[in-house]
C-alpha cells in the first residue's frame, strides 16, 4: 500500500514536458529508414529519401503510393504521417514557447498565440490525427504488416491530442469573463484553468471531453510515457512510486479516464466526464454542483458515495491526501474486472489544506481525527466494501436520506437537476428542498441558504 498526496496536475505542464522529451517519433524529421526497394517498398525507400531532402509533398505522393500498392505497409503509413505533419509546417518549438508559460502554472497555455497561429496548427494537427486514427484502426485490427505499430506513434499521438485538448480549452475562454487580459490591481491574468473547465461543464462541451478520451487511451496503452511527465508534472509521484508503481497508476488512472470520457452526445455523460476531469486537475470550486445541497461529497471510485443514487456527480478533488491499495489493484485488473472500483481502490483518504475547513454535509462540524465521516467509508476495506453489497457509501451518508417523496428515479434526477439549475432560490426556497431533496439541505438554517445563494451569484 502507498500513501502520496498528489499536487495539481496541469494539462500545459505534462504537455510542455512530454514535448520536451519526445524523441524519435512523429516530430523527429531527420530519422532514417533502410526500407528494401521493390513494388511498395521501393514507393516507402523513395518517399524517405525525398522526407530526408524536406520535399514533403513528394514524400507523401511516394507514400500514398506505397499504399495503394500494399494497405498493410506500415513503414508507409508511418511515412504519410510524418510527411504529413511536417506539411503543414507544425514546429515543436513554437509550441514549446507558447506551452512554457510565464506567470505560474495557473495561466492557461496558448492564450498568447495570435488566431492566424492556431488556425494553422488546428488545421495541421486534426490533419495528422485523422491518418493516425486510420493507422491506428488498422494496426489494432490486425490490418497493418506490424514492422510499426501504434507503440511506436503512441507518444506522438498522445501530444498531438494534448494539443487538441490546449485549443479546445483556448477557444473555451472566449466564453470567461477578463479571460486573457491582465487584472490590473493584481498584474496577473483573471483566469485559469480551473475557470475554464468549469466554464466547459456548464456548456456541456462534449468537444473537450473527446479530445481528451484520446490523450487517456494512448496513455494507458503506453503509461510509461505519462509517468515520466507525471513524475515532472506531479510533484512527490517520483519521490513516492517506484518506477513499477508509477506505470500501473498512470495505466490504472488513465484507463479509468479513458472509459469515463468515452466520447457521447449524452449531457449527463459529458457532465461526469467534465467532472472527472476537474477533480483530477483539482480545480474543484467546492460548490454544490447537483442540487443535493452537499459540497464536493463523491470520490471518484464510480460509485455513490452519499445515497443520492447518483455517480460521481459532485466530486471533490482527488489530489487530497490519500492512499491507494495498489496490491487489490493489480489483482483485479488481473483478474479482468473493469469497473472503476476496481481499477482505482482507495484505502483511505483525508482532507488536504484545500478541504480542511470544508463542512461537506453541512452539518456544522469539520472533519477532525476523532471524527471524519466525511472522509470515510462505512466499510473501510475493499473486501468488506465488496462483500456488504457493494456498499461504498461514505459515513456522513448515513446520517442524511434522500427522496423523501418517494419519486422514482428518473424523476427524482429530475427534480435534483431542476434544483441546481435555481441558483437564486427562488423556485425552490429551502424548506422545498428539504422537503423534496432531503439530503445535506436538511442540515442548513436559512442563513447557511442564503450564503449558498450568494456563493453561485458570485461565482
Amino acid at each position: 500500500m502507498i500513501s502520496f498526496k498528489t499536487k495539481k496536475f496541469v494539462l500545459a505542464a505534462a504537455l510542455a514536458t512530454a514535448l520536451g522529451v519526445a524523441g524519435c517519433n512523429l516530430f523527429n524529421p531527420t530519422e532514417d529508414a533502410n526500407i528494401k526497394s521493390g513494388d511498395a517498398d521501393a514507393m516507402t525507400y523513395e518517399g524517405y529519401i525525398k522526407f530526408r531532402n524536406n520535399e514533403y509533398t513528394l514524400a507523401a505522393d511516394y507514400f500514398n503510393q506505397a499504399i495503394a500498392a500494399d494497405s498493410t505497409h506500415s513503414e508507409a503509413w508511418y511515412g504519410l504521417a510524418k510527411a504529413k505533419l511536417n506539411m503543414q509546417d507544425l514546429n515543436t518549438f513554437e509550441l514549446l514557447k507558447y506551452v512554457n508559460i510565464s506567470g505560474g502554472a495557473e495561466r492557461l497555455a496558448l492564450l498568447d498565440m495570435e488566431q492566424s497561429v492556431v488556425d494553422k496548427y488546428e488545421a495541421g494537427i486534426d490533419t495528422v490525427v485523422t491518418l493516425l486514427k486510420e493507422f491506428i484502426a488498422r494496426d489494432t485490427t490486425g490490418r497493418l504488416d506490424g514492422k510499426i505499430t501504434y507503440r511506436t506513434i503512441s507518444e506522438s499521438y498522445m501530444l498531438l491530442n494534448m494539443l487538441q485538448t490546449l485549443f479546445v480549452l483556448r477557444d473555451a475562454t472566449k466564453l470567461v469573463v477578463g479571460c486573457g487580459m491582465v487584472d490590473p490591481n493584481t498584474g496577473k491574468y483573471s483566469c485559469d484553468v480551473g475557470a475554464v473547465l468549469n466554464t466547459l461543464k456548464r456548456n456541456k462541451d462534449g468537444e473537450s471531453t473527446a479530445a481528451l478520451h484520446e490523450v487517456f487511451s494512448t496513455c494507458e496503452s503506453n503509461p510509461e510515457t505519462m509517468s515520466s511527465v507525471a513524475g515532472q508534472a506531479i510533484p512527490v509521484f517520483d519521490e513516492w512510486l517506484t518506477d513499477n508503481s508509477q506505470t500501473q497508476v498512470a495505466s490504472t488512472m488513465c484507463g479509468v479516464l479513458a472509459d469515463i470520457t468515452e466520447p457521447s452526445e449524452d449531457a449527463d455523460a459529458i457532465d461526469m466526464s467534465v467532472n472527472s476531469i476537474i477533480a483530477v486537475t483539482g480545480k474543484s470550486t467546492i460548490m454544490d454542483d447537483d442540487g443535493d445541497g452537499c459540497y464536493d461529497e463523491e470520490i471518484m471510485d464510480g460509485m455513490d458515495n452519499d445515497g443520492d443514487g447518483e455517480v460521481d456527480e459532485d466530486l471533490r478533488d482527488v489530489n487530497a491526501e490519500f492512499s491507494l491499495d495498489l496490491a487489490t489493484q493489480t489483482k483485479n485488473i488481473a483478474a479482468g474486472k473493469t469497473q472503476t472500483k476496481d481499477r482505482v481502490v482507495y484505502s483511505s483518504f483525508g482532507p488536504n489544506e484545500k478541504y480542511m475547513n470544508v463542512d461537506i454535509d453541512r452539518d456544522g462540524k469539520l472533519c477532525t481525527e476523532e471524527n471524519c465521516g466525511e472522509w470515510e467509508y462505512i466499510y473501510p476495506s475493499y473486501a468488506k466494501r465488496e462483500s456488504n453489497g457493494q456498499n461504498y457509501l461514505l459515513k456522513f451518508a448515513k446520517k442524511i436520506k434522500f427522496n423523501p417523496m418517494g419519486l422514482p428515479p428518473e424523476e427524482f434526477k429530475a427534480l435534483k437537476k431542476r434544483v441546481a439549475q435555481d441558483y437564486s432560490g427562488r423556485i425552490y426556497n429551502l424548506k422545498a428542498r428539504q422537503d423534496s431533496v432531503g439530503g445535506c439541505w436538511v442540515n442548513y438554517t436559512e442563513e447557511q441558504f442564503r450564503i449558498w445563494v450568494n456563493e453561485w451569484e458570485n461565482f
